[in-house]
């Protein structure tokens, strides 16, 4: 299998059973939010330190970036309350 195939393969996998995961053990839709973004920024952490730790935005760069991870976090937060509060498949189907 080429990379691609593969990579989209375990992106598929990881977007489609965390919310199941997280259903499954009955965590609340903000603690969803939290928990899953602070796994995401260790695994981003830990990939910039061995790849790439000599490499810096600019300020620029920073604040718009922030300003989409703002608008990320609302719609994330919005995703995880409707998946505690309906059939995954519903969720998954309308978005």
């Amino acid at each position: 299998m080429d990379k691609l195939l593969i990579s989209s393969s375990f992106v598929a996998f990881a977007f489609a059973t965390w919310p199941i995961i997280t259903r499954v053990a009955k965590i609340p839709s903000i603690w969803t939010a939290i928990l899953i973004n602070l796994g995401t920024v260790i695994i981003a952490f830990v990939v910039w330190k061995l790849k790439y730790a000599t490499e810096f935005p600019s300020t620029t760069m920073v604040a718009i970036g922030l300003g989409a991870g703002l608008l990320n976090g609302a719609g994330f937060l919005v995703y995880s309350a409707l998946f505690t509060q309906y059939p995954v498949s519903t969720v998954i189907t309308l978005i």
